[in-house]
């Protein structure tokens, strides 16, 4: 007899095997393969995905997922590793410093704190520190995205995606959270990300001028 419950996998998204029209099919750090809907998948992102194992003919044992949640890395060596793939200013040398430096506050720290990062990490000038700190913002801007328009529809609205490209059903009202656009200036691609009613706001949109 089948067991059809939910199950979990937590990991590490290690590598991008195929990613087309938001499915993908990806490996974690522990060897295991997992397939499903993701808009934005982020290689060293920290995974828990909730589906179903299956035995695919030609490829073997898969995790189908039917819904996820990402977390920053906590592992110094993972953080490290999720800079240096992810922030365009910080190669392994940066990486050691600001991990030596922060320890577990490390991505906090490049996000919230880009002047104390310029200010005590040689190498990294304050509009350096800046970008990234952009960067890290608008990772976690796609992952809230991801997370409202696949399991909170009801919730955020009417939105349709295509590809990379969202169509917007709704009236924006930014109201207090309209300051985080101008933030977002060195950003070369646009996000949207959707909040619950309580924000006071259905969605903002990041964008490059």
């Amino acid at each position: 007899m089948s067991d059809d419950h939910p199950k979990q996998l937590q990991g590490t998204l290690q590598m991008i095997k195929y990613h087309h029209d938001n499915f993908l099919i990806g490996e974690l750090d522990s060897k295991a393969k997992v397939k499903g809907n993701m808009l934005s998948p982020q290689v060293g992102l920290d995974y828990t995905f909730q589906g179903q194992w299956e035995q695919h003919p030609r490829f073997g044992k898969q995790f189908a997922f039917t819904g996820h949640r990402a977390a920053y890395p906590t592992d110094l060596i993972a953080v490290r590793s999720y800079l240096e793939r992810n922030a365009k200013w910080i190669g392994p040398e940066i990486a050691g410093r600001l991990v030596r430096t922060y320890g577990p506050e490390t991505l906090a720290v490049c996000k919230e704190h880009p002047d104390r990062i310029a200010d005590e990490i040689a190498g990294l000038t304050l509009r350096r520190a800046q970008e990234i700190a952009v960067v890290l913002r608008n990772n976690e801007a796609n992952e809230n995205l991801q997370h409202y328009y696949y399991y909170e529809r009801s919730v955020a609205g009417d939105a349709h995606v295509k590809g990379d490209h969202f169509e917007l059903k709704n009236s924006v009202r930014v109201g207090r959270l309209s300051t985080d656009i101008a933030t977002t200036r060195s950003v070369q691609f646009f996000s949207c990300v959707f909040f619950p009613p309580s924000f006071g706001c259905r969605f903002l949109l990041l964008f490059n001028r």
